[in-house]
């Protein structure tokens, strides 16, 4: 059974405020349009989800199960959509020499403590590092050899810095 998302966004605003009009005004939308989806949510569904009344309408069991589910799942799916919208990327040029050993063992360490940075990586010669920060094709680079104390709190730093700036 495939479901339409907008059909469980209007139902949970609906079973919150427990009543059609103030979900239509919430939703930017009319009444009978939001009236139309919880018709035909309920007729996908094959059961009532509100017990309907002039006073509004009340969760049926059914409803509440749903509604319940749906708090959860439109949780997740805004966290999910807050967290692509912010996501960073990070361009970040190696000299060849210090990617394998000396950069990616540290990178991977931030993978987990930065989750919303993404890392472009670009490997290239010192000449080349130093052109690709000249024309600001990188935010950072590793073009020497370092120690990697020093490349690990370099790391940390710039992705701090990043995270800060949100």
């Amino acid at each position: 059974m495939n479901i339409n998302l907008d059909l469980i966004k209007t139902f949970s605003v609906v079973a919150k405020y427990q009543n059609i009009t103030k979900a239509s005004e919430i939703l930017i939308t009319t009444q009978p349009a939001v009236s139309k989806a919880i018709k035909n949510l309920e007729n996908q569904l094959n059961c009532n989800l509100f017990i309907r009344s002039k006073k509004g309408v009340k969760l049926t069991e059914d409803g509440l199960k749903l509604y319940e589910a749906s708090k959860k799942v439109l949780t997740i799916m805004n966290g999910t959509i807050k967290e692509i919208s912010e996501t960073k990327t990070v361009n970040l040029v190696v000299g060849k020499i210090l990617t394998e050993k000396v950069v990616l063992p540290y990178v991977s360490l931030f993978i987990d403590k930065y989750p919303y940075i993404k890392i472009n990586f670009s490997e290239t010669s010192i000449e080349g590092v130093k052109e690709k920060l000249r024309n600001k094709e990188a935010d950072a680079a590793v073009g020497y050899y370092i120690l990697p104390d020093i490349i690990h709190k370099f790391l940390d730093e710039m992705f701090q810095k990043i995270v800060s700036e949100n």
